[in-house]
C-alpha cells in the first residue's frame, strides 16, 4: 500500500509554533479563538501544528487578536513568505508512490533548505550514487523488498538526483565509503568518478575522513542537518528503512558532532586529489 504522508515546510512549522505561543501567552483557548474569529478549534490546531497551509489574512487576524508586537508580526510574515515559496512535494515524486516513512517531510525540508550538512560513514550519498550502486545498496539494506520494489526505489533515487537543489551542501564521507565492496573495477571507477564530479560542482563541498581515524561521531549513524532560509535547523538520522526527524532539543548535539567530525576531514582539494588517485589506481 502507498504510504500516505503529510508534508510541511520548516517555515510553516515555525509559523504554527509562533502562533501557538502567542495564543497561550494571551491566555486564549481554541474555543475562545473560534468565538472571536470563526476558525474552528480543529483547523486552528492544524495551523499551529503546521499541517495546514494558512492564508496571510488569517495570520494577520490571529496576530491582531493575540496582541502581537511588531517583531512578532515581522517574524510571522517572514515565515509565511518562506512557506509560500516552498514546494512541499517535488515534481518528480510520483503521486501514490510508496516511499519510506517520513521521507516526504525529508524531501520538503531538503527542497527548502539553504544549507545541507551530512555525514555518511559507510555509503555514498544517495544523490551521488550511480544507478548500479543505488540498486546494490537498496537491495542489500532491504532484503524484505521484492525486485520490483527495489527497481521502483532506484528509479525514485535517480529522479531525485535530477532535481536541482538550491542549498549549498557540505558532505563528510567515512573512508570506508570509498571501498565500494562487491563492485567490479569498472563499476567502482564510475562511482568514484561520480563522487569526484560532485565535489567539483558549485555549492557542493565533499570531504573524506582519513583511514584509521579514532572513534568519532561519524561512526555512530548517518545524519543530516537541514538549515532553512528562516527558522531553526532540523536534524535527521538515516536508518535502514527510513529517515527520522530528531526532536529540536537534539539539533545542537548533532551540530557539534558535525563540527568535530569536520575538523578531522581532508580539505576539499585534498579529497579531490584522493579520489583522483583512487580512480587511477583502479584503472
Amino acid at each position: 500500500m502507498p504510504t500516505r504522508q503529510t508534508t510541511t515546510s520548516a517555515a510553516r512549522k515555525e509559523l504554527g509554533e509562533l502562533l501557538r505561543r502567542l495564543r497561550i501567552r494571551r491566555g486564549m483557548t481554541g474555543v475562545q479563538v473560534a468565538e472571536a474569529t470563526g476558525i474552528d478549534p480543529g483547523t486552528l490546531s492544524r495551523y499551529e501544528n503546521g499541517r495546514r497551509k494558512i492564508e496571510l489574512l488569517i495570520v494577520k487576524t490571529l496576530l491582531d487578536l493575540y496582541g502581537a508586537d511588531e517583531s512578532a508580526h515581522r517574524a510571522a510574515v517572514a515565515f509565511w513568505e518562506a512557506d509560500a515559496k516552498t514546494e512541499a512535494r517535488p515534481s518528480w515524486w510520483r503521486r501514490g508512490f510508496t516511499v519510506p516513512e517520513d521521507f516526504g517531510q525529508y524531501l520538503a525540508e531538503e527542497q527548502e533548505a539553504r544549507l545541507i550538512r551530512s555525514v555518511e560513514p559507510h555509503l555514498p550519498p544517495g544523490r551521488l550514487q550511480t544507478e548500479e550502486v543505488a540498486a546494490a545498496v537498496i537491495a542489500g539494506l532491504r532484503p524484505d523488498l521484492s525486485a520490483e520494489a527495489v527497481t521502483g526505489l532506484v528509479d525514485l533515487r535517480m529522479r531525485r538526483q535530477a532535481e536541482t537543489l538550491e542549498a549549498d551542501q557540505e558532505i563528510l564521507l567515512g573512508s570506508t565509503v570509498l571501498d565500494l565492496p562487491g563492485l567490479s573495477a569498472g563499476s567502482a571507477i564510475l562511482q568514484l568518478e561520480r563522487l569526484l564530479e560532485g565535489s567539483q560542482q558549485p555549492g557542493m563541498c565533499i570531504r573524506v575522513l582519513p583511514a584509521g581515524l579514532s572513534y568519532n561521531p561519524a561512526l555512530a549513524v548517518p545524519f543530516v542537518l537541514m538549515v532553512p532560509p528562516v527558522g531553526r535547523t532540523s536534524a535527521w538520522v538515516e536508518l535502514m528503512d527510513r529517515s527520522i526527524r530528531l526532536p529540536d532539543a537534539a539539533v545542537e548535539r548533532y551540530q557539534a558532532a558535525f563540527s568535530v567530525t569536520a575538523s578531522h576531514a581532508l580539505s576539499p582539494s585534498a579529497t579531490q586529489d584522493h579520489l583522483a588517485q583512487l580512480i587511477k589506481d583502479r584503472k
